[in-house]
Protein backbone atom coordinates (compact mmCIF):
# COMPACT_ATOMS: atom_id res chain seq x y z
CA UNK A 1 0.00 0.00 0.00
CA UNK A 2 2.86 2.37 0.71
CA UNK A 3 4.31 2.13 -2.81
CA UNK A 4 0.81 2.33 -4.32
CA UNK A 5 0.13 5.53 -2.38
CA UNK A 6 3.48 6.97 -3.47
CA UNK A 7 2.61 6.34 -7.12
CA UNK A 8 -0.89 7.81 -6.66
CA UNK A 9 0.48 10.94 -5.01
CA UNK A 10 3.28 11.47 -7.51
CA UNK A 11 0.99 11.27 -10.55
CA UNK A 12 -1.99 13.23 -9.12
CA UNK A 13 -4.13 10.36 -10.36
CA UNK A 14 -7.45 11.87 -9.33
CA UNK A 15 -6.69 15.09 -11.20
CA UNK A 16 -7.61 17.37 -8.31
CA UNK A 17 -4.40 19.41 -8.69
CA UNK A 18 -3.07 18.31 -5.28
CA UNK A 19 -0.33 15.78 -4.62
CA UNK A 20 -2.29 13.76 -2.11
CA UNK A 21 -3.01 10.22 -0.96
CA UNK A 22 -6.14 8.20 -1.77
CA UNK A 23 -7.75 7.46 1.61
CA UNK A 24 -11.31 6.55 0.74
CA UNK A 25 -10.96 2.80 0.27
CA UNK A 26 -8.66 0.10 -1.08
CA UNK A 27 -10.72 -0.81 -4.15
CA UNK A 28 -10.34 2.69 -5.60
CA UNK A 29 -6.79 1.79 -6.57
CA UNK A 30 -8.39 -0.56 -9.08
CA UNK A 31 -11.15 1.07 -11.03
CA UNK A 32 -10.95 4.80 -10.33
CA UNK A 33 -10.90 7.03 -13.36
CA UNK A 34 -8.44 9.84 -13.88
CA UNK A 35 -9.50 13.25 -15.19
CA UNK A 36 -9.47 11.92 -18.77
CA UNK A 37 -11.75 9.01 -17.72
CA UNK A 38 -8.92 6.49 -18.11
CA UNK A 39 -9.37 3.58 -15.72
CA UNK A 40 -6.57 3.29 -13.17
CA UNK A 41 -5.21 -0.05 -12.03
CA UNK A 42 -2.64 0.43 -9.28
CA UNK A 43 -3.50 -2.94 -7.67
CA UNK A 44 -4.82 -6.23 -9.02
CA UNK A 45 -8.50 -7.15 -9.05
CA UNK A 46 -8.14 -9.73 -6.27
CA UNK A 47 -6.67 -7.13 -3.94
CA UNK A 48 -9.56 -4.78 -4.77
CA UNK A 49 -12.05 -7.57 -4.08
CA UNK A 50 -10.58 -7.95 -0.59
CA UNK A 51 -11.66 -4.41 0.38
CA UNK A 52 -14.00 -4.99 3.32
CA UNK A 53 -15.45 -1.46 3.20
CA UNK A 54 -16.04 -1.01 -0.51
CA UNK A 55 -18.98 1.34 -0.99
CA UNK A 56 -18.60 2.59 -4.54
CA UNK A 57 -19.34 0.94 -7.84
CA UNK A 58 -16.30 2.03 -9.84
CA UNK A 59 -16.39 2.12 -13.60
CA UNK A 60 -14.16 -0.93 -13.80
CA UNK A 61 -15.65 -3.33 -11.29
CA UNK A 62 -13.23 -5.98 -10.03
CA UNK A 63 -15.57 -8.82 -11.00
CA UNK A 64 -15.60 -10.84 -14.17
CA UNK A 65 -19.37 -10.68 -14.68
CA UNK A 66 -19.95 -7.00 -13.84
CA UNK A 67 -21.86 -7.67 -10.62
CA UNK A 68 -21.32 -5.72 -7.41
CA UNK A 69 -18.17 -6.52 -5.51
CA UNK A 70 -18.49 -8.53 -2.30
CA UNK A 71 -15.36 -8.65 -0.17
CA UNK A 72 -13.37 -11.80 -0.80
CA UNK A 73 -10.24 -12.41 1.24
CA UNK A 74 -6.86 -12.29 -0.50
CA UNK A 75 -4.37 -14.70 1.06
CA UNK A 76 -6.79 -15.08 3.96
CA UNK A 77 -7.01 -11.34 4.72
CA UNK A 78 -9.42 -8.47 4.08
CA UNK A 79 -8.30 -4.85 3.91
CA UNK A 80 -9.74 -1.45 4.76
CA UNK A 81 -8.75 2.21 4.61
CA UNK A 82 -8.55 3.73 8.08
CA UNK A 83 -10.75 6.71 8.91
CA UNK A 84 -8.50 8.83 11.13
CA UNK A 85 -5.13 9.25 12.82
CA UNK A 86 -4.96 9.40 16.61
CA UNK A 87 -1.27 10.34 16.65
CA UNK A 88 -1.77 13.58 18.53
CA UNK A 89 -4.35 12.34 21.03
CA UNK A 90 -7.29 13.83 19.12
CA UNK A 91 -8.36 11.85 16.03
CA UNK A 92 -7.66 13.70 12.79
CA UNK A 93 -9.80 12.67 9.83
CA UNK A 94 -7.98 11.25 6.83
CA UNK A 95 -10.68 12.20 4.32
CA UNK A 96 -10.29 15.95 3.87
CA UNK A 97 -9.73 16.78 0.19
CA UNK A 98 -12.42 16.60 -2.46
CA UNK A 99 -12.24 14.59 -5.67
CA UNK A 100 -14.38 16.38 -8.28
CA UNK A 101 -13.57 14.08 -11.21
CA UNK A 102 -15.32 11.06 -9.69
CA UNK A 103 -19.02 11.24 -10.57
CA UNK A 104 -19.77 7.79 -9.12
CA UNK A 105 -18.48 8.78 -5.68
CA UNK A 106 -20.97 11.65 -5.46
CA UNK A 107 -23.79 9.28 -4.51
CA UNK A 108 -22.24 8.29 -1.21
CA UNK A 109 -24.36 8.36 1.92
CA UNK A 110 -21.86 10.45 3.87
CA UNK A 111 -18.76 12.57 3.44
CA UNK A 112 -19.92 14.62 0.47
CA UNK A 113 -19.99 18.35 -0.13
CA UNK A 114 -21.57 19.85 -3.23
CA UNK A 115 -21.79 16.34 -4.69
CA UNK A 116 -18.10 15.57 -4.27
CA UNK A 117 -16.63 13.07 -1.83
CA UNK A 118 -13.83 13.68 0.64
CA UNK A 119 -11.49 10.96 -0.52
CA UNK A 120 -7.88 12.19 -0.30
CA UNK A 121 -5.39 13.65 2.16
CA UNK A 122 -2.20 15.58 1.35
CA UNK A 123 -0.34 14.39 4.47
CA UNK A 124 -1.55 11.08 5.86
CA UNK A 125 -3.07 7.71 5.10
CA UNK A 126 -3.64 4.50 7.02
CA UNK A 127 -4.69 0.98 6.03
CA UNK A 128 -5.49 -2.08 8.07
CA UNK A 129 -5.69 -5.79 7.32
CA UNK A 130 -7.23 -8.56 9.36
CA UNK A 131 -7.77 -12.28 8.89
CA UNK A 132 -11.01 -13.27 7.23
CA UNK A 133 -11.38 -16.04 9.81
CA UNK A 134 -9.49 -15.52 13.07
CA UNK A 135 -7.29 -18.48 13.99
CA UNK A 136 -7.95 -20.12 10.60
CA UNK A 137 -6.40 -17.59 8.21
CA UNK A 138 -4.29 -15.80 10.81
CA UNK A 139 -4.43 -14.14 14.22
CA UNK A 140 -2.80 -10.74 13.64
CA UNK A 141 -4.27 -7.42 12.59
CA UNK A 142 -1.85 -5.23 10.65
CA UNK A 143 -1.72 -1.47 10.11
CA UNK A 144 0.49 0.71 7.91
CA UNK A 145 0.59 4.44 7.23
CA UNK A 146 2.60 6.96 5.22
CA UNK A 147 5.74 6.25 7.29
CA UNK A 148 5.85 2.75 5.78
CA UNK A 149 6.25 0.83 9.04
CA UNK A 150 3.94 -2.17 9.38
CA UNK A 151 2.65 -2.93 12.87
CA UNK A 152 0.85 -6.10 13.91
CA UNK A 153 -0.98 -7.41 16.96
CA UNK A 154 -2.92 -10.52 17.89
CA UNK A 155 -6.25 -8.77 18.28
CA UNK A 156 -7.98 -11.90 19.59
CA UNK A 157 -10.64 -11.72 16.90
CA UNK A 158 -11.58 -8.05 17.36
CA UNK A 159 -12.79 -5.97 14.42
CA UNK A 160 -10.87 -3.75 12.00
CA UNK A 161 -9.01 -0.77 13.42
CA UNK A 162 -10.49 2.43 12.00
CA UNK A 163 -8.10 4.85 13.75
CA UNK A 164 -4.30 4.84 13.63
CA UNK A 165 -3.06 3.59 17.03
CA UNK A 166 -1.22 6.67 18.34
CA UNK A 167 2.11 8.38 17.82
CA UNK A 168 3.97 5.21 18.84
CA UNK A 169 1.76 2.18 18.21
CA UNK A 170 4.12 -0.06 20.22
CA UNK A 171 2.91 1.75 23.37
CA UNK A 172 -0.75 1.00 22.65
CA UNK A 173 -2.69 -2.20 23.10
CA UNK A 174 -5.59 -4.09 21.59
CA UNK A 175 -7.30 -6.39 24.08
CA UNK A 176 -4.28 -6.01 26.37
CA UNK A 177 -1.75 -6.94 23.68
CA UNK A 178 0.86 -4.49 22.39
CA UNK A 179 1.42 -3.61 18.72
CA UNK A 180 4.83 -4.71 17.40
CA UNK A 181 6.85 -3.68 14.35
CA UNK A 182 6.50 -6.38 11.69
CA UNK A 183 9.14 -5.20 9.23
Amino acid sequence: MVSTEAAWRQTDSDGNGVQDYWVYDVAGFYGMQDASQKILKFIDANFAKADASRRVSYANKPTSNGTACVAQAKSGYKFRAMVSDDGGGTPTAYRVNYVPSQKDISVLRHGTTNGYATATNALWFGFTAMPDAYNTNGIRVFVVNEEGVIYGVDAAGSTFKSTWPGTDPTRNTVNGRFWAVVQ
